[in-house]
């Protein structure tokens, strides 16, 4: 039994495998009939690199699917070769590295056709991500510059399409600055500094300083060295760089990094300047397209190791904030105050009290516990008062027991650091991968020896490092902290069986190309999202609409803990109450006026009255 369901396992990948290759051979050959329909073209079949034989059974699938009458040759290049492209040509490559060989020695030699189009496949090694088509079209402008690219990356367990396009001017063709050149950007500038929706979208950097790293050499950005040593750029993204600047309202500098950040209070913005790109779009499986901005996003998360756990008596006063505690002290200071004021005024405190009344202080006291009263006021202003202040009393108890019941039962910590400034002042030890840390230390000028690098390689694997630093961080006294990627906190707490507490600092990425993950096929919310908010100036919303896409892909709610009630939880109770206690003052006032004009003494007249015999009767 046991090998019956082996080898039906082993049939099945075998299965699956055939259905990728086949699907991928079958998108490429309607991309490229789509493209070349009604004409007539030779196309070149190039296996790059290594030949291994998952390319071959692609490279069988396209010569079966492919129109007979066109023809298509087959051609197998090895790296050390030179390449001279002059038509259009499908490759065929082993991993995205060899992409960028291919891309340093391939030659585009002069053609007369308007369009030259190359549709490369590239598989990568990584097992968490899938297999990617990438579709390049290179279209001839008149000084032969214009390339226009298209990534067309299949997701075949969701059936679901991600096309990416923007123009770019390739440097083989483009190794000085040609007058059509400089045009095209001036038209481009003064298209976008008449366009009010552009500027709207795009005018959002409120002159912040822009760091670029360097990339790799590609077709559309390479630098090199001079005799001093400095860097001097190339390409369309320097150029872009400088045309987009006097529009996105930015400076920007050129550093040794492959990240680039710009900072500027709440905005913080970091991606590869070989990614950057104008525009690109999402197909989703019901071929609806959405255009996408410049920018996307990204949170570097930071957990960090708890506060103390508030003691029993310290848990007594949480349930209400500071601002809450002295409107109760100086209302029961205040009832406390009248009281006592009125036991030296013996006829005002019978008028407003009565003559039942002899313990109004237990009356305050039995209203706030819920008991009945001591003596009940015979008068109606004091009954009128008493009732706004029963209601008064039983929403803060009411409110009061059941916050301090949900504090008594879970564990509070005390809120050590709020923002990452306070990691600063707190000497808190950072650890991270290289990656993180880097761009963390682009931000931040964080000492050496509070930043660590976590191992990473075929040896020690980051992940497995931090989990191994995460088994005791809730119970650890030091002051730690790690950097993780925004994907990573669920995986963390759903192993752990924890909630860790955290610090997340957004980032705006620039042109980030490869969505690759679990739940990334939900990446259209997020940038349609995104794309509506970009009017009213996306760096101000980011972080809510990142915190409500990303548990929405995750499906699941934030675990928040117990919050303190301030004023603004209980307004609409004190909007009840202080009109109602103003009336009684009000009233109360008019009713003394009332007692004291009516109260005078009167003057009684003494009544003489005539004396009275006895009437006698005579017998």
């Amino acid at each position: 039994m046991k090998i019956f369901l082996i080898l039906l396992t082993f049939f099945a990948l075998i299965k699956a495998n055939r259905y990728k290759k086949e699907a991928i051979a079958q998108a490429m050959c309607e991309v490229i009939e789509k493209s070349h329909k009604n004409e007539n073209w030779v196309l070149n079949l190039i296996i790059f690199g290594e030949e291994s034989d998952n390319l071959k059974d692609i490279a069988n699938e396209l010569i079966k699917r492919m129109d007979k009458s066109k023809p298509l040759i087959i051609k197998h290049i090895e790296k050390s070769q030179e390449i001279k492209l002059n038509n259009s040509a499908i490759i065929l490559l082993k991993s995205i590295n060899d992409l960028n060989t291919f891309n340093s020695i391939a030659r585009i030699e002069e053609v007369q056709r308007e369009n030259l189009n190359f549709y490369v496949h590239f598989e990568q090694t990584d097992a968490n991500l899938q297999k990617i088509l990438l579709i390049c079209h290179f279209k001839k402008s008149d000084d032969g510059c214009i390339i226009e690219y298209e990534y067309l990356f299949l997701n075949f367990g969701d059936e679901i399409l991600r096309l990416m396009k923007f123009d770019l001017f390739s440097k083989r063709l483009c190794n000085f600055l040609h007058p059509s050149l400089i045009n095209f950007f001036f038209m481009r500038y003064m298209e976008w500094n008449h366009d009010l929706e552009i500027r709207k979208k795009y005018e959002n950097f409120y002159g912040c300083q822009l760091f670029f790293g360097h990339a790799l050499n590609t077709v559309y950005y390479h630098y090199t060295r001079n005799y001093s040593g400095e860097i001097v750029h190339f390409g369309i993204i320097p150029l872009m760089i400088d045309a987009v600047s006097k529009v996105a309202n930015y400076s920007y500098v050129y550093v040794d990094s492959k990240i680039y950040v710009i900072e500027d209070k709440s905005l913080i913005v970091a991606g590869e300047m070989s990614d950057l790109h104008i525009r690109h779009s999402i197909i989703h499986k019901d071929n609806k397209i959405t255009d996408l901005p410049i920018l996307d996003g990204t949170e570097l998360i930071f957990i960090i190791t708890p506060g103390e756990l508030y003691t029993i008596y310290e848990k007594l006063f949480l349930p209400f904030d500071e601002l809450t505690w002295i409107l109760l002290c100086f209302t029961f200071t205040t009832a406390f105050i009248v009281i006592f004021t009125l036991k030296f005024l013996k006829i005002v405190r019978i008028s407003i009290y009565g003559k039942e009344v002899k313990n109004p202080t237990l009356n305050v006291v039995s209203i706030f516990f819920g008991n009945s009263l001591i003596e009940i006021p015979t008068r109606n202003i004091p009954r009128f008062i008493l009732i706004l202040f029963i209601w008064f009393c039983l929403m803060f108890r009411t409110c009061y027991q059941s916050k301090l019941f949900e504090f008594m039962t879970s564990e509070m910590r005390r809120p050590e650091i709020q923002t990452i400034d306070e990691l600063f002042e707190k000497n808190y030890t950072i650890y991270s991968d290289e990656l993180n840390c880097h761009t963390f230390n682009q931000i931040y000028n964080w000492p050496k020896s509070k930043l660590i690098f976590l191992p990473h390689g075929k040896n020690h694997k980051t992940p497995s490092t931090i989990m191994n630093l995460l088994s005791n961080f809730n119970t650890t006294s030091e002051r730690q902290a790690v950097i993780i990627g925004s994907g990573f906190l669920l995986f963390y707490e759903k192993y752990f069986e924890t909630k860790f507490k955290v610090l997340k600092q957004p980032f705006l990425t620039m042109g980030t190309v490869l969505l690759m993950g679990k739940n990334h096929f939900y990446s259209h919310i997020f940038y349609k999202t995104l794309r509506e908010l970009m009017p009213s100036g996306i760096p101000y919303h980011f972080t809510k609409i990142h915190k409500e896409i990303y548990y929405k892909l995750v499906n699941e709610k934030e675990e928040k803990e117990p919050k303190v009630l301030t004023l603004d939880d209980l307004d609409f109770g004190f909007f009840i109450w202080f009109p109602f206690i103003a009336i009684s003052i009000i009233v109360f006032i008019l009713e003394l006026i009332i007692f004291k004009l009516t109260n005078k003494k009167k003057r009684f007249r003494k009544i003489k009255f005539a004396k009275v015999h006895p009437i006698e009767f005579s017998k």
